[in-house]
C-alpha cells in the first residue's frame, strides 16, 4: 500500500518561508507470510526556493514480532509480546534537511530498532486512545551545514520517537485523530549535534483512504562544544504544514 499526498509547509516564524509539500509512504513489501515486511519508506519533501526541507526515511527489512512469536506459542498461552503491534528493524536510514536548523544533509543509519503500537477503546467503542513508538540506535550521524561549520560524523548512540493519541469514530465512513509526540537523539563525539522535536497533529479520514490533515511542530536542534571551544548552542523554529492525502 502507498500513500501520496501534497499541501504546504511554512516556519511560522520565518517570513517569506512557505513551500509546497509532497508526501509519498510506502507501507512495505510483505513476505514470509507477513512475518517479515521489506522496503518501508517515507518522505516529506518541501519545493519552493530550491529544497529548503525533507525528511526521507528508509527500512529495508523489519520482522513482525508479534507473527514470529504467534507461530512459536500453543493456543491458550500468554502473548510474549505486550504489544498490539511490534516489530524490529534493520538499517533504519534517514535524509532530512532543514535550512532554519542549518542542516543541509543530517544523514542517520541505525544498526537496529524496535516498533510497537498498542490501543485501547473506551466503553462507549467510538473513542480509541492509542499509544505508539520507535526506539532505535547504534550507528553513525553525519551531518553538513550550509554556514561554515566543517563537515562533522558523529557516533550514533540512540532515537526515540514516542506518539500518543485519540481517534474518534465519527460515522463509519469518518474519524477524526489527535496525535501528540516528540523525537529526540543522542550521539557521541566532540561538537556533536543532536535534533529534537515535538508536534501535534489533526487528522480527518475519510473511508481509510483520503485523508486531511493539519500539523504544528518544534523542532530544534542542540550542538555541543564545537571545536574551535566555543559554547553550546540551542536552536529552535515553529513550522506548520498542512494538506491532504490518499492511499493505494
Amino acid at each position: 500500500m502507498i500513500e501520496v499526498g501534497t499541501g504546504l509547509v511554512a516556519s511560522l516564524v520565518t517570513p517569506g518561508y512557505t513551500s509546497v509539500l509532497v508526501r509519498v509512504r510506502g507501507f512495505g513489501i510483505n513476505a514470509a507470510n507477513g512475518s517479515i515486511i521489506l522496503a518501508k519508506f517515507k518522505t516529506d519533501v518541501a519545493f519552493g526556493s530550491g529544497t529548503p526541507y525533507f525528511d526521507i526515511e528508509f527500512t529495508p527489512v523489519s520482522l513482525e514480532l508479534n507473527k514470529l512469536f504467534l507461530y512459536q506459542r500453543a493456543e491458550g498461552d500468554p502473548d510474549v509480546i505486550p504489544f498490539e503491534r511490534s516489530s524490529m528493524g534493520f538499517l533504519r536510514t534517514t535524509l532530512h534537511r532543514d535550512i532554519n536548523l542549518d542542516q543541509k544533509t543530517n544523514l542517520q543509519i541505525d544498526a537496529f530498532g524496535v516498533n510497537f503500537s498498542t490501543s485501547s477503546t473506551l466503553d462507549d467503542e467510538r473513542n480509541t486512545i492509542f499509544l505508539q513508538g520507535v526506539i532505535s540506535g547504534l550507528g553513525v550521524k553525519v551531518l553538513d551545514h550550509y554556514s561554515k561549520e566543517p563537515f562533522a560524523a558523529y557516533g550514533h548512540i540512540a532515537r526515540a520517537n514516542l506518539e500518543a493519541g485519540l481517534m474518534r469514530k465519527l460515522s463509519h465512513q469518518f474519524q477524526i485523530r489527535l496525535t501528540l509526540g516528540g523525537e529526540a537523539d543522542c550521539n557521541a563525539g566532540s561538537s556533536f549535534q543532536s535534533n529534537l522535536s515535538s508536534y501535534a497533529e489533526l487528522r480527518l479520514d475519510f473511508v481509510r483512504r483520503l485523508s486531511l490533515f493539519v500539523r504544528a511542530s518544534v523542532l530544534a536542534a542542540y550542538r555541543g562544544e564545537k571545536p574551535d571551544g566555543s559554547e553550546h548552542s540551542f536552536d529552535s523554529y515553529l513550522q506548520g504544514m498542512t494538506g491532504m492525502s490518499i492511499q493505494f
